[in-house]
């Protein structure tokens, strides 16, 4: 996985405009995720999300990029009753 991590990133540095570049960001956002990588992770998805909004992967970034959200803010939890409260 590291040597198609490094060849990826190659490719989407390389070329950043190419129609395979989204797909090429969201397999390595995923890759990055996989090696607990959570800030290349964001990167990615980021990427495609600022760069590629008419893209087939624009809307997987953005649920992507939510999913990191929910993760970080778990992993920030202190334990204690931190919640919204939304009044009607």
């Amino acid at each position: 996985a590291a040597m198609y991590r490094w060849l990826y990133g190659l490719f989407a540095e390389a070329y950043p405009g190419h129609p395979k570049a989204p797909a090429i960001l969201f397999s390595l956002a995923a890759m990055a995720r996989e090696a607990g990588d959570e800030e290349a992770n964001r990167r990615y998805l980021e990427q495609i999300t600022e760069n590629f909004p008419q893209d087939e992967y624009y809307l997987r970034a953005l649920a992507q990029q939510v999913s990191a959200d929910r993760r970080a803010d778990v992993a920030g939890c202190d334990g204690k009753d931190n919640h919204l409260v939304l009044e009607p």
